[in-house]
Parts: structure tokens; sequence; C-alpha cells
């Protein structure tokens, strides 16, 4: 019996084993490593939502370190030309100021062209020696050695081209500069470049790119980004800590400034550790001025944060509405612009209580006020009397449906406002404050944070849903609708700021109790982009790998194809059979021959 052949295309039932179990491993090892950022990214991340995000400052410092003014990276044996101011926000007006400087001595004619970038204020022809665009060339050091003349340096203009010729002779390093008036910025952030060019002294060549081009950073608008303030309740003749967090906009902030003014009643803003209203910041240094704490320094990506705290602050005697006016600068030349809407703290009274004595039938009845022990003046040291809840309503009363939703899912709420006993006139307003996490809203139907009202006028300003030209009496209903709402990914309870203006000559007044909703839980389909990247990946590599052993096990070798016999009698006894299945194969050769009890068959293999 013949030994069995190895089928083609398989290697043995060992090495075809490793082969799957490598394969097999491989899948396994990406799935687990899928589950473990997942579980990592998960876990962490319901601590890290109730926290601001802050960065690294001298990471953040050190990728957005402006480049403005050095250009490309000049080599020893080229020219250099740097700008001042190297960083200025969007749609500001600047003079900027173009230093050359040499790196061989220069002798000759010395032609220079700056290319001003799309978007900026055009450059003003030479005869315009002032206003936008105008164009001015000094150089106090060009000089002629053996005369003392100034040479003649002829600004020009071509376009968006900036071309200045200056005739030198045997001048070493010359101080050149180049005055570019009143230019104002485009209004999108990045970095752009002023192509410059250089004609060499002496010679006839075209012009050619021998010195380095500036660049300019154009940062967000000044007064861009939002500051957010926690917590949004304090009690009054109270100590409490704030956290200002500063979100930067869609661009970039270079070494910009934001401030915030310490409202009436609160303590002094100090860089003095340890002290009541102690300033201090994630990044950057702090500086106080009277009731102003400012940070400057700031260097921030796109959506980046830092945050600003201010410690162990004494709040007010009386309920009320604080805000913290916010100013930000995007970069060094800019100058502070109002941040709006200013982060505000509600100051709500200490908390008191009544009971009402029963008496018999028959008899008068009185209602008696329990009032909490005196407390400390921290003003004048002496006791301050206790605070009745009986005091009439004043303002307003609003409510919201549903009290609770899940983490990171929408839902629409419903708030109730029922006017005060004086009634709303319809010169009055109510506003309502989206706390920050929520879909910002939007008077847009269809969109995420719709917001309308059933009596009035609905308008929208950042997050502040504003209700105007409702006239109501006593009690009377407005219902404001928020749908659909997508709530923050983590777990807490949301405060929305409620307050109403009597008529267009009033202040705002914070309502009592505003409305909260409490938030259960995180979304449990939160997961981050890096992880969902992580998976995906994970899971095509398992199912490559799975494919391909599903593959090799569903391959087999072909089957051989049935032998053909060709049979050819020959006459004459013993009857004989020759047999050849192929060509190339031997050839069989069958003879029979009777036998005396039986008819047998002999069959005899002879090779050719």
């Amino acid at each position: 019996m013949e030994p069995r052949r190895a089928r083609p295309g398989w290697a043995g039932s060992a090495p075809r084993n490793g082969a799957c179990a490598r394969r097999w491993l491989t899948a396994f090892t990406g799935i687990f490593l899928a589950a473990v950022a997942t579980t990592w990214a998960a876990g962490p991340a319901e601590a890290r939502a109730a926290q601001p995000a802050v960065p690294h400052a001298a990471a953040a410092a050190a990728a957005l370190q402006p480049t403005a003014g050095l250009g490309t990276q000049a080599t020893p044996d080229e020219d250099t030309i740097t700008v001042d101011p190297p960083a200025v926000p969007a749609q500001s007006t600047h003079d900027f100021t173009f230093a050359y400087e040499s790196a061989k001595p220069v002798t000759g004619l010395l032609i220079l062209t700056l290319l001003v970038p799309a978007g900026w204020t055009p450059p003003a022809p030479p005869a315009q020696t002032a206003g936008p665009g105008s164009v001015s060339v000094a150089c106090p050091a060009c000089r002629d050695p053996k005369t003392g003349l100034t040479p003649v340096i002829e600004p020009g203009v071509d376009g968006q081209q900036i071309i200045v010729k200056a005739n030198i002779k045997e001048l070493d390093e010359p101080a050149l500069t180049i005055t570019y008036h009143q230019a104002k910025a485009p209004a999108t952030a990045g970095s752009v470049t002023f192509e410059a060019t250089e004609r060499p002294p002496q010679t006839k060549l075209p012009t050619v790119p021998r010195v380095s081009s500036p660049q300019v950073d154009v940062t967000c608008a000044d007064g861009t980004g939002t500051v957010e303030v926690s917590p949004h309740r304090a009690t009054a003749e109270s100590t409490s800590t704030l956290i200002f967090t500063y979100t930067a906009g869609g661009c970039a902030v270079t070494d910009g400034i934001v401030a915030l003014t310490v409202p009436a009643g609160w303590t002094l803003p100090s860089t003095v550790p340890g002290m009541a209203g102690y300033v201090t910041a994630s990044i950057g240094s702090v500086s106080v001025s009277g009731a102003m704490m400012m940070v400057s320094g700031v260097t921030l990506a796109a959506g980046q944060q830092f945050t600003i705290t201010y410690n162990h602050a004494d709040t007010p005697a009386v309920k009320a509405q604080s805000g913290f006016a916010a100013s930000e600068q995007s970069a060094e030349a800019g100058s502070l612009t109002a941040l709006l809407p200013y982060p505000q703290v509600m100051v709500t009274p200490r908390a008191t209580s009544t009971s009402t004595a029963s008496t018999p039938a028959g008899s008068s009845s009185s209602t008696a006020t329990e009032s909490t022990p005196s407390t400390p003046s921290r003003s004048s040291g002496t006791p301050t009397p206790s605070v009745s809840s009986s005091s009439p309503d004043t303002t307003g009363t609003m409510t919201v449906s549903p009290g609770s939703v899940r983490a990171g899912h929408p839902s629409p709420l419903t708030f109730t406002y029922r006017a005060p006993t004086s009634g709303l006139p319809a010169t009055g307003e109510v506003m309502l404050t989206v706390p920050p996490g929520w879909s910002l809203p939007s008077t847009t139907p269809d969109r995420p944070g719709y917001a309308s009202a059933t009596t009035g006028a609905a308008r929208v300003s950042g997050r502040q849903i504003v209700v105007t030209g409702a006239a109501l009496a006593a009690g009377q209903p407005l219902t404001i609708s928020y749908h659909p709402a997508v709530a923050p990914r983590a777990a807490g309870n949301s405060v929305f700021g409620a307050s109403e203006r009597a008529s267009t000559a009033a202040v705002l007044t914070a309502l009592t109790d505003p409305p909260s909703v409490a938030i259960t839980g995180p979304s449990p389909l939160h997961i981050p982009a890096t992880v969902w990247f992580i998976l995906a990946t994970a899971a095509c590599a398992a199912g490559l790998a799975v494919a391909r052993v599903l593959k090799r096990r569903g391959q087999r070798p072909p089957e051989p194809p049935a032998p053909t016999l060709n049979t050819e009698p020959h006459p004459g006894p013993p009857g004989r059979i020759t047999v050849q299945p192929s060509p190339t194969e031997p050839t069989h050769c069958m003879r029979i021959e009777p036998h005396p009890a039986a008819a047998v068959t002999t069959i005899e293999e002879s090779t050719p």
C-alpha cells in the first residue's frame, strides 16, 4: 500500500495550527486592548466631566509660542526681515514695522519686495503719505561713509506689493525699516506670511527669494470666548470659593489677557496667599488692581481652557444676583473687550423656618415665627437679626418639567413661569439662562435647543432665552419650550438661571427659586472618539483574521481526475489487452488464459 501523499497547498497539521493560533492571538489581543481602553476612558471620564479641562501650561505655551516676526529660519548667508507686532487680533488695526537685516555688507542698489496677503488693507500709492495702507521707509544708518549723505530711498506699490529701492554705498548691516500704517487684519484667524523677495545689489538677475519672509499670527478677535463660574449659588454672609473657567473660541489666543471684576459686596481680590480673596490661575501670571483680577500671558489653542480660582471670598450680606464683569484680549497688541454674557452667582439668604401654633376651637389663631440664632456680622461684629420668611411674594416663580433627564440624551424641557402678584407688563421680560453642557438655545425650528414661548416673542442671546411682550396678570402662566435639549454627559444638578424685568426701566431681578434639572447617570453610549477608533480597528483586525482562517479551512486540494483506460484487443490465443492510462504513464498488458476448473483472468504488468 502506497504511503499517503501530502496534499498540495497544505504545510502539514503542525504549521497550520501554529498560523491559526497566531492569527487568533492577534485578534484577541486587539479586542483586549480595545476593552482596556474603553474601561479607562469610561471610568475617569465621569470624574473629569465635573472638572474643567485645563491644558498643561508649559505644553500649550510651547506648542503655541508665536513664530511671527521670525519667518522662515534663516541660514547664516540669508538676509532676514522681522515684523512688529508679531501677533494681532482679528479685524484690528495696527502699524506694522518690517526691519531688514543683511547677512553681508551691501553696496549698490537694493530692491526689496513685500507681498501683502489677501484680506489685509491694500497698500496705498506713494503719493499717500498718511492714512490706512500708507507706506514709509526709514534708514537712519544708511549714509555714505565718504560723503555722509543719505542714499536715495524710493517706496513704491504695485497692486498688493510694497517695493522699496535703496541706493546704498559701502554700508555694513543697514538698519532699513518699512512701516505699513493703519493696516487692518482680516476677520479669519490664522498665521499669514508676507512673502519677501530681494534683488541683490550689482546684478541684473530677476528677483530671487534670498530673504526670509516674516509671519504675523492673527488671533481671535478681542472679546472672544466664554467664561463660566462654579458654583452658581452662594449663601449670604458666608465664605465661598469660586472657580471661573475660560474657554477659547474657534481660534487661538496668543499672549492674551483675561480679566474679571468683582461686584460690590464681595471681598476684594488679592495676590497674597492665605488671604481672603486670594486669586490663582492655572496658566499665565495674576495681577490685581482694585476690584479687577487679571491673568496675562494667556496662550491657548482653539477650544482650550484654563481656570481662575477666587479663594475664600466673603459673600454679600443681602440677596442679590452677582455678575462678574469679564473682558478678554486675544493678543499683546489687542485691547480688553467685554466678554458676554457675564458669569453670575446667585446669593441667597440664610434659611429660616416658620411654624403655626394650633389653638383650641373658638379661640383666635396666631402665627409664630421661628428664627435662626443671631449671626455676627462680618463688618461690625454685632448680631444680625433673623429674617422672616413670611414676606409677600415680590417676584414670579418658574418650574421645569421633567425634573430629571438621562445624561447625554436629548429631552424636551418645558419651563412654566407664573407672574407675581403685581403681574408682568407688556414692557417687561422674562430671561432664562441655560447652564453649560446643554445644547445652545436657538430660534430655528427643528434644531437642537429650539426655544419658543406661548406668549410674547422669544429671542436668543448666547445661552439666554429672553421673552418680551408678554402681558401677564397675577399668577398667569407663561410657558417656554426648550427642545430637544441634549443634557450634559456628567451626572449632577443643572440650575437654570431665571430672572424677570418688571418694565424697560427696571433692572433684572433673579427669581427666588430658579428651576433645576437632575441629570442621572452617565450616558451609556458616551464613548470618546479615540476609543471608537480603537474598537473599530480591533474589530477589523479580528474580522480579517477570522475571515482568513475560514478561507483557509474552506480550501481543499482538487480531487485527482479519474483515470481513463485505453484498451486494444489482440487476435489469437491467449487473449491479451494492453492498457495505458496516459501517454506519460507505463503500459499495462493483460493476458487471458483458460483454466481447467474455471475461467480465470491473469493480469500481468510490464513496463516498456
